[in-house]
């Protein structure tokens, strides 16, 4: 990709990636005073509810792909239209030092958006177990720490400021 194709799929995709993960994370807070106030039933609540941590597991995913693939041979499901963060960066060692191994949270939350939202397996957690609770909050931490570290690497160029403001906003209102 060009630096300009680069610059206009951060400001569409990348931007809604970002945005929407953290919308969910946003949107427990409101699901809770929705039913506080009774201006919701239970039942709405976790139907809203459910449709947030898919969401949010399909976003955690993506993000965790863009950061964490870089090579065609890495993966099995990689395609030569896969877009990472690999593309943007200055320099690929630095950029690898700093990000450093996915994390055993992210590689479990990836994996498990596969089983469990992006088809139908008989690995999907059965019932409602601790386990099974998606711990979105800490996710969007992890992955927007990454991404912080992505800022300081990215090549301005490459980038649209949009995006890097994002980035920051969240940055700034969930890394406290």
């Amino acid at each position: 990709m060009t630096r300009e194709e680069l610059r206009r799929y951060s400001r569409e995709h990348l931007y809604y990636e970002i945005n929407t993960l953290g919308h969910n994370v946003e949107m427990l807070h409101d699901i809770e005073n929705l039913l506080k106030n009774k201006l919701i039933t239970n039942d709405q609540a976790i139907k809203f509810n459910n449709a947030r941590l898919e969401s949010a597991a399909i976003h955690i995913r993506n993000l965790t792909s863009f950061l964490y693939d870089d090579h065609p041979t890495k993966r099995d499901s990689f395609r030569n239209d896969d877009v990472y963060a690999l593309l943007y960066v200055k320099s690929e060692e630095g950029w690898k030092k700093d990000l450093g191994e996915i994390s055993k949270t992210l590689r479990r939350a990836r994996k498990r958006a596969n089983r469990e939202v992006g088809h139908l397996t008989q690995g999907r957690v059965a019932g409602i177990p601790p386990e099974k609770a998606w711990e979105i909050e800490r996710l969007f931490s992890e992955l927007l720490n990454k991404l912080m570290i992505f800022f300081i690497h990215v090549d301005n160029q490459k980038i649209d400021p949009h995006t890097l403001l994002l980035i920051t906003q969240y940055g700034k209102k969930f890394l406290n």
